[in-house]
């Protein structure tokens, strides 16, 4: 998924993608059939060997409560403006936007009735005004 997305950004807009990173969720998360912690983050970074641009960062696995997504792309956006971005090739810093990259399983959540804030949807999405309308539609309109 990481490099199908790689390429239509490279392809399609005028961002870079510098890296990649894997977030396990928290096993407070509590969804059917979700392994512990430690082993999903062993699998992250089985699936990201050979890959040097991924990553897998525990933060939020091994936080001792489940972490919103909206504050899991904080915790990567604050790493990123505490390094002070990435180094270029000319050893000067660049800054970096952060984004998620989700499934269609997740995204199709977005427009369920009470499983997101509308708060985590505008931040996630980078939504600038609070009367944005978010669809309420049917399985019809899933990706």
């Amino acid at each position: 998924m990481f490099e199908i997305a790689a390429d239509y950004v490279r392809d399609n807009t005028s961002f870079e993608v510098i890296g990649g990173y894997m977030s396990p969720v928290n096993s407070a998360y509590k969804k059917e059939g979700l392994v512990g912690a430690d082993a999903r983050i062993r699998m992250c970074m089985l699936a990201t060997m050979g890959h040097d641009w991924l990553s897998v960062d525990d933060w939020e696995a091994l936080s001792p409560h489940y972490v919103p997504t909206a504050q899991v792309l904080d915790h990567f956006d604050e790493e990123m403006k505490r390094l002070g971005g990435v180094e270029t090739e000319d050893g000067g810093r660049k800054s970096v936007r952060v984004a998620l990259l989700a499934g269609a399983d997740l995204i199709s959540t977005f427009a369920k009735p009470g499983v997101w804030e509308k708060e985590d949807l505008e931040h996630i999405l980078g939504v600038k005004h609070k009367d944005t309308p978010f669809s309420q539609e049917g399985p019809e309109h899933q990706m």
